[in-house]
């Protein structure tokens, strides 16, 4: 068995303590947030998902000690390690509630901005975490999230189609187009977001490239198993599946002799709503 399909990820303390470099991913997203949101004064916010602290205590540092941060994660061990660092960054401005989006252990109308980096990405059900948000959020209070959307990694996805036929899996092949378009568009998410009482008021859209030597490199790396091969496994199923991998290792890497890099897109996409009326 390839050793990279053999990677089981278990999400307890000892994962969280290597956790902490997926950062370096979300802070691509968390760039272009921090470049656009519209710093106040005396106000509330939570950032949604915030599992060990990132962006929770650049929130809170970058908006100063007159506002109150509200970290929401389901992940107690995350948690545990972010009150760590509370300690350690001596930020008295943070508190962390161990929730899910869902369920957000604060009042009515009590939030004047909610931030969530990367964080629907991970939602099982949009619709109910919306529906909430829009319980906490004040009448035009504003949401902010960032997100990847549809053309991630289109280069990968274009090889793992090709491979796919010429593993004649031409049966998995609806499945990859739905697994692609799961992540959404600008449109598609907007509707939904409107569809439970928030207004679009601000997109801000930049490509960056996610860059490794080859496609070994790229299926072997920390955050690649944590973050998508799961998926990527469960979509090819049992069957065939070291065949497939082998293949599409084979021919990632026969695509980056050719360009010199593996180089993949990643659409990173800022999306600010406003509340303009309430959803019960």
């Amino acid at each position: 068995m390839i050793k990279y399909l053999n990677t089981n990820f278990n999400y307890d303390e000892k994962f969280v303590e290597t956790y902490d470099e997926a950062p370096l991913w979300s802070s691509i997203f968390a760039q272009l947030l921090f470049e656009n949101i519209n710093y106040e004064d005396h106000i509330s916010i939570i950032d949604l998902a915030c599992g060990t602290g990132f962006p929770t205590f650049e929130l809170a540092q970058r908006f100063g000690s007159n506002c109150k941060i509200y970290g929401v994660d389901q992940w107690k061990e995350a948690l545990k390690r972010a009150e760590v660092k509370k300690f350690n960054y001596l930020v008295d401005n943070v508190q962390f509630l161990e929730c899910n989006a869902e369920n957000i252990d604060l009042p009515n109308d009590s939030i004047d901005l909610i931030v969530s980096n990367l964080g629907i990405n991970n939602f099982s059900n949009i619709e109910n975490c919306l529906k909430e948000m829009n319980r906490v959020i004040k009448n035009n209070g504003k949401i902010i999230i960032t997100t990847n959307i549809k053309g991630h990694f289109k280069e990968f996805y274009d090889i793992f189609e090709k491979t796919l036929f010429e593993e004649n899996e031409l049966n998995l092949l609806n499945d990859l187009k739905n697994h692609i378009a799961h992540r959404g568009t600008i449109k598609s998410i907007s509707k939904k977001f409107n569809d439970f009482g928030f207004k679009k008021i601000k997109v801000k859209k930049k490509v960056i490239k996610y860059n490794y030597f080859n496609g070994t490199s790229f299926l072997n790396h920390y955050f690649i198993k944590a973050g998508f091969l799961d998926s990527w496994k469960q979509l090819v199923g049992k069957n065939n599946l070291e065949n497939i991998f082998k293949k599409l290792e084979s021919n990632l890497n026969k695509y980056s002799n050719k360009k010199g890099k593996l180089s993949l897109s990643v659409p990173v996409l800022y999306l600010e709503f406003v509340k303009n009326r309430p959803v019960t």
